[in-house]
């Protein structure tokens, strides 16, 4: 996933059976697109207050996580008691991947790449 330089978001790629209808509260962007010849739901949480990344993760549990960044100062850090918070809200994707499932973790960054220990199955890294 490509992303401006100063966007960091938390991607969840869902099976389209699993792939929720509709969910505007969570869900900024959502598209259908064919990997490997299977039609996969690739959907963008972006979690504003404690709570969102639970509501979303009720609906479905994704196949495949991915954290691109936490970083000193966090995206939405206003919405929460600080950078512990959101890396604990973002780390919400990594844990509830399937364990079959695979994990993609931003390496450059020591709180993502800290998340590993909490992915249940397959993790790769970039950066």
């Amino acid at each position: 996933m490509l992303a401006p330089e100063n966007f960091f978001s938390i991607s969840v790629v869902l099976p389209v059976p699993r792939a929720p209808k509709t969910n505007k509260l969570l869900l900024d962007e959502a598209g259908i697109y064919e990997f490997n010849k299977k039609k996969v739901a690739v959907n963008l949480a972006d979690e504003k207050e404690r709570g969102d990344m639970k509501k979303l993760l009720e609906i479905a549990k994704p196949n495949i996580g991915v954290v691109t960044a936490i970083g000193e100062i966090p995206v939405h850090v206003e919405f929460f008691s600080g950078p512990k918070a959101v890396a604990y809200e973002k780390g919400k994707i990594v844990r509830a991947t399937l364990r079959d499932g695979t994990t993609i973790l931003n390496f450059d960054d020591e709180v993502v790449s800290s998340m590993r220990a909490e992915a249940p199955g397959n993790t790769v890294t970039f950066g």
